[in-house]
């Protein structure tokens, strides 16, 4: 049994016994816990209904002078995987895990929303409302805040692997507050790649945030402009996640990480400091890791059962690169789960199918 399946056993297990988790203190909010309970869009403190999201329908209410957002836990989830059936339990678990990190040390947290009530039992979580919106361009200030966000919850050994645009605000002042945490998991950041342990090192924050993100926004910049202007925005992403992990990496080295951890975050550095060297060298890395992501992307969607027009779109690119064959089908970071060992037409034939089981599982946007 690998180590995500321990961590997933040991999440259904506690929701079979009927324990409760909270976090924050439920006599300090305007709005009673019965209250809270019953709130529909009909209540009068509700000021808007956000919508309903794959874990929880969100409310925006109005109560004692300022605005709070309400999470409800949805009746039926609609990520069909264990992670997404205890994502909920998980998020209260983070909620209390950033409730005492925030008593040590609050400026270094301060990109993580506050949480003035989580309740597992009742199905609930209240914050403060944040006065964002998703990102819509990523400049070079949003990006570095929010790496240096993850750099923070990284060294106190949490790790975030759905770093999706819903669930990253910038605010007013441009900086980013991070607020939905149903995956993020606890890990050993000195011994371990992740919170899969040491078995699948491909992933990592910021392969995270493109594979979730950012790859997104930059096919999205092909579309409407070109794949230069893409390349350019990639070009400066990649700069800053190489200060960012030379800054991981001075850490891990100063708290006496694992060599094979030390190791690993060094290929990486040096992967894309050879890509930044010259246009050509980072055509090729943002070739390999566009490609590397859109397939990520395509195995979180089908396997929550949660695609979108997005996830065919990806599906569509990653067939186009194995018919057209070439260089990428034997380059890492590219190919991964299994796929490093299939030949071309299998993977054609695979990509084939998942695109089909992304069309059967198609659910109204993210």
């Amino acid at each position: 049994m690998g180590h995500a399946d321990l961590r997933r056993n040991k999440q259904l297990e506690f929701l079979a016994s009927g324990n409760d988790i909270e976090a924050g203190d439920a006599s300090l909010l305007p709005i009673s816990l019965p209250e809270l309970l019953e709130v529909n869009e009909c209540s009068p403190c509700v000021e808007k209904r956000i919508g309903s999201g794959l874990t929880a329908d969100v409310f925006m209410l109005a109560a004692g002078g300022r605005r709070w957002n309400l999470k409800k836990k949805r009746a039926e989830i609609l990520v069909k995987n264990a992670d997404g059936q205890t994502s909920f339990l998980n998020e209260v678990q983070r909620r209390r895990d950033f409730e005492m990190l925030k008593k040590k040390n609050a400026s270094a947290y301060g990109g993580v929303v506050d949480t003035a009530y989580a309740s597992l039992k009742h199905g609930i979580i209240v914050s403060p409302w944040i006065e964002g919106a998703p990102v819509k361009i990523y400049t070079p200030e949003i990006i570095s805040d929010l790496f240096n966000t993850l750099f923070h919850i990284e060294t106190a050994g949490l790790f975030e692997y759905d770093l999706c645009p819903g669930n990253i605000l910038v605010q007013k002042d441009r900086t980013v507050k991070l607020f939905d945490f149903g995956y993020m998991y606890p890990f050993s950041p000195l011994s371990e790649y992740n919170a899969d342990g040491m078995e699948l090192p491909l992933f990592h924050p910021v392969e995270r945030f493109e594979t979730r993100s950012f790859m997104q926004y930059l096919m999205d910049i092909e579309d409407e402009k070109d794949r230069a202007a893409a390349l350019e925005e990639y070009r400066m992403e990649k700069e800053l996640a190489l200060e960012y992990y030379r800054r991981s990496l001075s850490w891990l080295r100063s708290n006496g990480a694992d060599q094979a951890i030390i190791n690993w975050k060094s290929d990486i550095v040096e992967l894309w400091g050879k890509g930044l060297k010259n246009t050509a060298e980072l055509e090729n890395l943002y070739a390999l890791e566009s490609l590397r992501s859109y397939i990520l992307d395509i195995h979180d969607d089908v396997g929550g059962r949660s695609c979108t027009a997005e996830t065919l779109k990806k599906a569509d690119r990653v067939i186009s690169a194995f018919e057209s064959g070439g260089a990428v089908l034997s380059s890492v970071p590219a190919l991964s789960w299994g796929d490093e060992n299939s030949g071309r037409a299998e993977l054609i034939h695979k990509y084939r199918r998942l695109r089909e089981k992304a069309v059967e599982y198609q659910i109204s946007g993210r």
